[in-house]
């Protein structure tokens, strides 16, 4: 063997042990997949948060439609979030000071408060 083909070879022999660990790398990734807890986590997180940007729309226009006034993002969030969500607005807008909504999944809006005066 010639000096350059001595030199040349430690350095094939990482290109070649590097390309290896890559492709091992992606396959272990590729056959890896999530397990039926970790996808169910995700489920309800999902649904978690579906749920409240739903409750957050038909909240807010029942709010803005008894007092006029469009409101912005809740104060407080609460409720299991898998049937339930209750938004509370406490800032100080044009037309009232604190509104709070619960929302029940197939339900529609159980309780609306503004002021402390419940709205039909």
């Amino acid at each position: 063997m010639s000096e350059s083909e001595h030199t040349k070879l430690p350095l094939i022999q990482f290109f070649v042990g590097f390309v290896f660990v890559i492709v091992v790398g992606f396959a272990v990734i590729a056959f890896t997949g999530k397990s039926n807890e970790e996808k169910e986590q995700g489920a309800l997180l999902l649904q978690g948060y579906q749920l409240t940007q739903y409750g957050l729309k038909v909240c807010g226009a029942a709010i803005q439609n008894a007092s006029g006034s469009p409101v912005g993002s809740p104060t407080q969030t609460k409720g299991d979030r898998i049937t339930t969500v209750t938004l509370t607005w406490e800032e100080p807008y044009k037309n009232f000071k604190t509104a709070e909504c619960t929302y029940v999944k197939g339900s529609g809006i159980v309780s609306l408060n503004i002021d402390g005066k419940t709205i039909p």
